[in-house]
């Protein structure tokens, strides 16, 4: 889903704009600047080491935070070929609030209450493991928004609430997100630990046992082939739980 169609989404259900209307642009000028100022203004053509690398990402990840807020990251993808990824032409400003896409999902987005939520009330050792593992693949310190995605890769299962048709609910390590399903849009507005959400029997649970890489639509909404069987998550990191998920990078 390109940029354009995503916005026409999100207008049809509130006025949306987007933080920056040209983030290729800017993201390229403090590349450029922060280049200039650990290679010097020729270092165009010159193969950049690992290191410089991490010097310059760090400088424009600092003045990406001061202009635009702490939940805005870039990675590097393509550590021969110089590729970079950022989540600023995702980030729009509503009369809510802010909405923050990811590099994952296209049609997903997290209010700045969710984000908040699940950094308060998820599971501190889930939390360490995720930061960790993160720092170690993207030399980069990740937000809350970069952990949730992570977390959301791995097998969950999906919530429905007869009183709620346009909600879902996705279960999580330690508790579940709540979404919003808006025309095409899913809008994650906030976490529920598994303490807070133990007496709520309304929602209707269905196994999902595979990720999802590019919509998340297709696995919030359970199809009719799915299970219902509703499995409790347990609030204890099982011992191997990180070395099993390691094997897979």
């Amino acid at each position: 889903m390109d940029a354009e169609t995503t916005l026409k989404l999100l207008n049809s259900n509130f006025r949306t704009f987007s933080v920056e209307k040209y983030p290729e642009a800017t993201m390229n000028s403090l590349i450029t600047m922060a280049a200039e100022k650990i290679l010097g203004k020729n270092f165009m053509g010159y193969k950049i080491g690992l290191k410089k690398q991490y010097r310059i990402h760090d400088i424009v990840l600092k003045q990406m935070r001061v202009r635009y807020g702490h939940l805005i990251n870039i990675k590097i993808l393509n550590e021969k070929k110089w590729g970079w990824a950022t989540n600023l032409n995702r980030v729009y400003k509503t009369e809510q609030g802010r909405l923050f896409g990811t590099y994952i999902y296209d049609d997903l987005f997290f209010t700045s209450h969710s984000l908040d939520r699940w950094e308060e009330r998820v599971n501190p050792a889930y939390y360490k493991f995720f930061a960790q593992f993160f720092r170690l693949r993207f030399h980069t310190d990740p937000t809350s928004l970069d952990l949730l995605m992570f977390n959301m890769q791995l097998p969950h299962q999906i919530g429905l609430k007869r009183s709620q048709p346009s909600y879902r609910f996705l279960n999580m390590n330690g508790g579940y997100i709540v979404i919003e399903v808006l025309d095409g849009i899913c809008i994650a507005k906030t976490f529920i630990s598994s303490e807070m959400g133990k007496d709520d029997d309304s929602i209707i649970w269905f196994k999902y046992d595979k990720p999802v890489m590019t919509e998340i639509s297709d696995c919030i909404v359970p199809s009719e082939d799915l299970q219902e069987d509703y499995q409790p998550v347990d609030e204890e990191v099982p011992a191997d739980f990180c070395a099993s998920y390691f094997k897979k990078f």
